[in-house]
């Protein structure tokens, strides 16, 4: 111990860049080591979830979830199912051992819901198979308002906002909720349809075939070849309403003298509010791997762009 240091005594400028190199490398390390808010762990746990429309939960426990449950009770590293049956949907719960790949876990339930599945009742929605991934949350939400009417501002952000955010380094989705959506409806006259002759669902397929664009070939004009492309989809609301429609009575009917078209816009499932007002809400979710301090001043960089 004496000999060691003695020779740290007498070799004072060898030791302290020693010392300096090992604090330099800190800083480098440290500057250069990724940011999380949150640790990557997998959480070992795997829900379904299948909505069937107008039944309660005896029948979404009879129906679906004790089919289900048999199934994925067998797969290797189950620990425990748990099931939650509701009016109209129904969950099933499976945790997995903490040593198996959730990845695996994961498709082995989708395999097993594949083959039940078959027997569940026809009205019963497609499962949802959901993995726990704090990947996928958000790192940042952004609140958009102003002056513009619900409509216009969804309309900017959807157009200006969200493509620029999404050239970030880093970002892997950006998605926007709230606002309002635009929507043309068509709002049929029962005693018009059947004066024509037609049923809703005739009709709505009328409507499909006739507002469409349509590939058309390709024309070859020496060594230039040019795609042809039948433009059929109406950009203005008086031209869908001017629609003509055959009928089985015979003849040609406007849409417009069938049904009544209106510029609306779709009926809000969800709602962005910042303080109790309405907004425009922006999620952005960073790629895997990606550090999540650069990303949020990418995003902020891009925002300012904007302003």
């Amino acid at each position: 111990m004496w000999a060691f240091a003695k020779a740290v005594i007498s070799k004072r400028v060898t030791v302290g860049m020693f010392v300096l190199g090992l604090v330099v490398l800190g800083l480098v390390g440290f500057d250069r080591m990724p940011w999380e808010q949150d640790p990557n762990v997998d959480f070992p746990f795997v829900t379904v979830i299948v909505t069937y429309p107008g039944a309660g939960p005896e029948e979404i426990e009879e129906e679906i979830l004790r089919p289900l449950e048999d199934e994925v009770s067998v797969l290797s590293d189950v620990q425990r199912v748990e099931s939650v049956a509701q009016e109209n949907v129904g969950t099933v719960g499976i945790e997995f051992s903490y040593e198996a790949d959730t990845d695996a876990a994961a498709a082995d339930v989708r395999d097993a819901v594949a083959r039940v599945k078959t027997r569940f009742p026809d009205d019963a929605n497609e499962p949802s198979v959901l993995k726990i991934d704090l990947g996928a949350m958000p790192i940042m939400t952004v609140a958009v308002t102003g002056d513009r009417p619900a409509r216009d501002l969804r309309q900017l952000v959807e157009d200006v906002m969200k493509p620029r955010l999404g050239q970030v380094g880093g970002v892997a989705s950006v998605t926007v909720s709230g606002g309002e959506t635009r929507e043309i409806q068509i709002v049929a006259d029962k005693q018009r349809l059947e004066a024509a002759g037609l049923t809703i669902s005739r009709l709505t397929q009328l409507v499909q075939l006739e507002n469409m664009d349509v590939p058309s070939g390709t024309i070859e004009e020496g060594r230039r070849a040019y795609r042809v492309r039948v433009m059929g989809r109406a950009r203005e609301l008086q031209t869908l309403r001017d629609l003509r429609i055959d009928t089985p009575v015979g003849g040609m009917v406007r849409l417009g003298d069938l049904a009544e078209v209106i510029d609306s816009v779709v009926e809000p499932d969800q709602y962005a509010r910042l303080n109790g007002n309405a907004v425009v809400g922006v999620r952005i979710v960073k790629q895997s791997g990606a550090n999540t301090v650069q990303v949020a001043e990418g995003v902020r960089r891009g925002i300012a762009e904007l302003q």
